[in-house]
């Protein structure tokens, strides 16, 4: 199996903390056509709010908007 290194980007956002809005943060990003290499997000304590942790393919101006509820 090849190994493969490479530099890449790393985003955080502060997301809704459902399963809905992580959803629709994905499903907009896919919509402007961004290529992620892997993404995650996880409960944090019993807050209202998530993290969202993205890794880009290439460089990008990626700017995460306030989250709708």
């Amino acid at each position: 199996m090849a190994k493969e290194i490479r530099v890449t980007e790393h985003y955080s956002a502060s997301i809704a903390n459902n399963i809905a809005e992580g959803a629709r943060v994905l499903g907009a990003l896919r919509d402007v056509g961004l290529n992620l290499i892997a993404f995650w997000g996880y409960k944090h304590g019993g807050g209202r709010a998530a993290p969202l942790l993205l890794r880009t393919a290439k460089p990008t101006k990626l700017r995460l908007g306030k989250a709708r509820r």
